[in-house]
């Protein structure tokens, strides 16, 4: 009997801490949620128009010299703009985005206008890349990528200046290859 009464404390008592736990996950949720929509909303954006990739941004653009420190790229289209954002926070699979994001880490990388977009490439490290040099001389030489690398190069032009701006897939050996041809294709249907 004493036993019984123990199971049934111990039921009681998981019921109440779920109880109390879940109420609290669900309003640090809601804050996060209101908090990124008041953040995006400043480009507007919703979280909605918001996707998201495990990648780093490694360079191309004229309005960002160094890479980016942590491997999530958000990106969203407004205004005939492609914009990018880094989440300095870890990102997980099983949960939807708005669940997670904190917006005191996020911070605005750079745009790049969609009409200016000439190409987007996928490579790994299988794949040779085409220089093209003085003199009309094209050269495929190998990109130094390890295995399980892979990366999405956005070409595009700005005024006389050519650009190509890489993200790299650098952290998820099993799904690199996967996960630069999401946001390759993701990129192109925001592009369209």
């Amino acid at each position: 009997m004493t036993g019984l009464l123990i199971l049934i404390l111990i039921i009681a008592g998981c019921v109440t801490l779920y109880q109390k736990y879940s109420k609290k996950y669900k309003t640090k949720v809601k804050l996060k949620k209101e908090a990124a929509s008041a953040l995006f909303e400043q480009y507007g954006l919703t979280t909605s128009e918001i996707a998201f990739s495990p990648c780093l941004y490694i360079g191309g653009h004229p309005e960002r010299d160094n890479e980016t420190k942590f491997g999530n790229t958000l990106f969203g289209v407004k205004s005939g703009k492609i914009l990018f954002f880094e989440y300095a926070g870890l990102l997980l699979a099983s949960e939807s985005f708005e669940a997670q994001v904190e917006p005191p880490k996020i911070k605005y990388l750079f745009d790049i206008p969609v009409d200016s977009i000439e190409d987007i490439r996928y490579f790994d490290a299988t794949t040779k890349q085409t220089l093209g040099l003085a003199g009309g001389s094209n050269w495929a030489i190998p990109i130094k990528m390890t295995k399980g690398e892979a990366s999405v190069l956005v070409d595009w032009k700005d005024g006389k200046f050519y650009h190509s701006t890489e993200f790299r897939f650098k952290f998820n050996f099993v799904g690199a290859n996967e996960d630069a041809n999401k946001l390759r294709n993701t990129l192109i249907r925001m592009s369209r």
